[in-house]
């Protein structure tokens, strides 16, 4: 009750609004943020299961990747949102572990739980948290081993961000292409290297375009296919013209004017084709007049038209072209250049091949699949490598995986623990339980016993062993490094700070109140 007005707070909102609060919200958040982790929790790990998702229309995928589960997820409890995020936010900032930062945020969420249960205030729950966070961000940098550009952890790095997303068979090729794309840009821009899955073929036959590929098909039969050294022009318009420059008011008396017509007509596209084959290779952005065709066929020109501005931007970039708007105003500096362009078929789709002679340059890891749905999985763990081998080489660091950083920190945070006054002693100790959530996983897929596992991991780290964790592929507790299981140290780090974020903003919610539309006014309070 209000100790000004004396009203209680419900009193002021229709009898139609919904709200929960105290205990009810908190249990309520708590128990839906962890039903959501728990969906994603058997896909960790190369023996993870997969998820099959069906919409009402009839559209059916099947993954196990933990982002694309949850965000195809028809969720509407606020709280199950918040943790769909903490998968695309990790997504977003380092494209891998993504899966990770969900189960730790449940496994957050249930210690949470337990706590608040026990009589300990959310206040002091956050602050342990946070401080658990700030001993583990000292730790993981001291776990971690330094690499460098040529060394061979790199391509362990890309298998390891692949495992357990069905590509299993061609892993060791796929990585090995993958360190080969990101040494070849020399760049840690992950735009520079371009991930393009072709219905056709088997992963083993997945290969690097040293540039860009585009679905397109020449213009006109009597084109080449392939052209070496090729000068390349992006028209940024029509080669033909509109009804408009035509005279509707000519009154042809004779014969003759006709034809003079028609040769005028002739000579002004004979002159737009001249201009234009000043390239050997031109993409045009609209339509291409059949006379045009005809005589671009006649000077040997390979042309392409409807290409769309994606594809012209990736042949800008690959070719170092201008894309030009005014044929009167071209000049040779608006013209790029590739190494060679060459027509490819894959199944009954026709490609186009622009092999880039610029360096750094753009690449293309060309990724060959029998399925739609095999295709799709390849492209998401593809897409994950990259991104990984890239932070490693930024960092120039990575972990130990298998769950070995997590009993690792889980170890050295429940020695810390000792130390700390007060009740935030006892968030520590629980974020270091949530942290053991990983590796126990790990076991349940791999078909172990977790406390078997925890147990004699626990063991080799109190006896200095801090690189020992679980090969899931086989189900040997070993030294990870030597197994070639390995992650980059910010997608760890990334990880845990997304999971305590959105459990801590979760346990702070003490009131769920049914609102109004925030787009309608009067809301910008909430802004």
């Amino acid at each position: 009750m209000s100790e000004r007005t004396g009203l209680h707070p419900s009193n002021i909102l229709s009898e139609d609004i919904d709200r929960a609060s105290d205990r009810d919200a908190r249990s309520m958040n708590i128990a839906v943020g962890r039903a959501v982790a728990d969906v994603v929790k058997t896909t960790l790990g190369p023996r993870g299961r997969d998820k099959m998702l069906a919409d009402q229309g009839g559209g059916l995928a099947v993954t196990n990747d933990g982002e694309t589960v949850l965000s195809m997820m028809d969720i509407e409890h606020p709280a199950g949102k918040i943790v769909a995020d903490v998968a695309s936010t990790q997504k977003a900032e380092v494209s891998d572990g993504t899966t990770t930062a969900v189960i730790l945020t449940g496994s957050l969420l249930k210690e949470s739980e337990r706590l608040l249960d026990d009589g300990i205030h959310s206040t002091t729950i956050e602050r342990g948290y946070h401080q658990a966070i700030d001993r583990v961000r000292e730790l993981l940098p001291e776990i971690a081993i330094d690499i460098t550009a040529d060394s061979g952890i790199l391509q362990e790095v890309a298998a390891t961000a692949m495992t357990g997303k069905n590509v299993d068979v061609a892993r060791d090729h796929l990585s090995s292409l993958v360190v080969e794309a990101v040494r070849t840009v020399d760049q840690r821009d992950g735009d520079d290297i371009v991930v393009e899955s072709v219905g056709s073929g088997t992963p083993k036959e997945s290969e690097l375009l040293e540039g860009v590929l585009i679905e397109e098909e020449r213009i006109h039969d009597h084109m080449p296919y392939n052209i070496d050294d090729p000068t390349v022009l992006v028209y940024g318009s029509d080669l033909t013209f509109d009804d408009a420059q035509s005279d509707p008011a000519i009154d042809i008396t004779d014969p003759g004017q006709f034809e003079t017509i028609i040769e005028e007509e002739e000579r002004q596209f004979r002159d737009m084709a001249d201009e234009v084959s000043e390239a050997d290779v031109v993409l045009v952005d609209g339509n291409v007049d059949d006379m045009v065709m005809h005589f671009l066929a006649e000077e040997g020109v390979l042309a392409f038209d409807q290409v769309d501005k994606e594809d012209q931007r990736a042949i800008v970039r690959a070719t170092d072209a201008w894309v030009v708007s005014d044929l009167d105003e071209l000049s040779d500096s608006d013209l790029g250049h590739a190494r060679s362009v060459e027509r490819r078929i894959f199944g009954d789709d026709e490609y186009v091949a622009f092999a880039s002679d610029t360096d750094p340059g753009e690449v293309t890891l060309l990724l060959r699949s029998g399925t739609e749905h095999v295709g799709k999985e390849m492209e998401i763990a593809v897409t994950d490598a990259v991104d990984a081998v890239e932070i490693a080489l930024e960092e120039g660091a990575v972990l130990p995986g298998g769950g070995a950083s997590e009993i690792e920190l889980a170890r050295q945070l429940r020695s810390d623990a000792d130390a700390i006054d007060g009740r935030e002693q006892l968030a520590v100790e629980a974020f270091a339980n949530a942290l053991e959530t990983i590796p126990r996983t790990l076991a349940r897929t791999a078909g172990r016993d977790p406390i078997d596992i925890l147990t004699e991991l626990r063991t080799h780290h109190a006896e200095g062993a801090i690189a020992t964790g679980l090969d899931a592929t086989t189900g040997d507790v070993a030294e990870m490094t030597a197994r070639g299981v390995v992650e980059p140290l910010r997608v760890k780090n990334a990880a845990i700070d997304s999971a305590v974020d959105a459990t801590v903003t979760i346990v702070r919610i003490d009131d769920m109140i049914a609102a109004s539309n925030f787009n309608e006014p009067n809301t910008d309070i909430l802004s």
